[in-house]
């Protein structure tokens, strides 16, 4: 935002996951909250230069419905253009659809519920990880974490080819590749795991012995 601030820049933050914040040192924060009324020398910046893209398919699951948002409360010219840029409108029943769950009665319950699950999950893959000594990405929100499970890799073949492994042995997963790479490295793999806690540890044994890992007593 400094940055932004000094040139004069508009700053678009991509909070697609803000409710699936699992950390423990620090709650996620958007950066609406921290721009506030953009008013005084001690604002970060000014806040209608600040916008924030939202969607319900990562948080809720829900990527059928095909929703998103752009949130900006202090500069109605973006909203207005957005609107007239956009060449397709949700349906009505999307909108009924989702005001019914933004008021759910007990959402936050869900929102919490999910985040302990992610949290567990989180830690049964990292935990494996570490115990493999394989490097990978400290993630505190979403569902994915990447991991050098190609670590001898040195093409992109060679890494769609353990891609290809996995999948002969019921677990799929992601080529790094196809996320735009990690600074350009190959054999990174990006790992889902928001599914049942037994078929993260499933999944995880599959690749422990596809790849031949040894790991310490006591991980999973």
């Amino acid at each position: 935002m400094k940055f932004c601030k000094e040139k004069g820049l508009h700053y678009i933050s991509d909070e697609l996951f803000a409710m699936s914040d699992f950390g423990e040192e620090k709650e996620f924060v958007s950066a609406l909250a921290l721009v506030g009324d953009g008013e005084g020398e001690e604002s970060p910046m000014d806040a209608s230069k600040v916008h924030v893209i939202y969607s319900m398919s990562k948080d809720f699951g829900a990527a059928g419905i095909r929703s998103g948002f752009v949130i900006s409360p202090r500069n109605r010219p973006v909203l207005d253009g957005s609107i007239i840029a956009n060449f397709m409108q949700t349906s009505i029943l999307n909108d009924h659809f989702l005001t019914a769950l933004c008021n759910f009665p007990t959402l936050p319950t869900i929102i919490t519920t999910l985040k302990t699950h992610l949290a567990k999950n989180d830690a049964l893959v990292t935990e494996a990880f570490d115990s493999w000594a394989i490097d990978y990405l400290p993630t505190t929100a979403g569902f994915h974490v990447f991991a050098k499970l190609g670590k001898d890799a040195q093409t992109w073949e060679e890494e769609e080819d353990i891609v290809k492994r996995f999948l002969d042995c019921g677990v799929m997963v992601g080529p790094g590749k196809g996320f735009g790479g990690i600074d350009g490295q190959v054999g990174w793999i990006r790992i889902s795991f928001s599914i049942e806690e037994k078929k993260v540890k499933e999944g995880l044994r599959r690749i422990g012995k596809t790849l031949g890992l040894k790991k310490e007593s006591g991980a999973v």
